[in-house]
């Protein structure tokens, strides 16, 4: 799902290839960022990043799947668990793991730094363009 950049339209778009359009009536502000430009016209931004659906759900279940591993590799009595693994193979599996959710946790939030950034300058060239009309 995306608005437009004057959040008078909703896009969406299903897993079967439609695209649906929606004109958006309700224009309450709450949760907006409002900004007044230079010539008096106020515009307002969406405060969200919009990402994939599959995107995120691929980054939960990786990190699920890691706190699983972790979990299992702290309890010695899990079914799965070698007996035999030493204290120092288990210690070792664990820092790995720890590393593993970190490096994912890092790309997610390299990723949402990356799109907050094209975002703003988005906003930027969009009040550029606003006030080159507005002239």
């Amino acid at each position: 799902m995306c608005l437009s950049y004057d959040n008078a339209f909703l896009f969406s778009a299903g897993a079967d290839g439609t695209l649906m359009l929606h004109e958006v009536k309700d224009r309450d502000p709450r949760g907006l960022v409002t900004r007044k430009l230079d010539y008096g016209a106020i515009t307002t931004f969406s405060e969200e990043i919009q990402t994939e659906k599959t995107e995120m759900d691929q980054y939960d279940s990786t990190i699920d799947q890691l706190q699983n591993e972790l979990n299992q590799a702290k309890d010695s009595n899990q079914v799965g668990v070698d007996e035999t693994m030493n204290t120092k193979e288990q210690e070792d599996r664990l820092q790995l793991l720890n590393e593993e959710l970190q490096n994912t946790m890092l790309q997610a939030r390299s990723t949402y730094d990356h799109r907050f950034t094209a975002k703003q300058e988005m906003e930027e060239n969009f009040d550029r363009q606003n006030k080159a009309l507005a002239e």
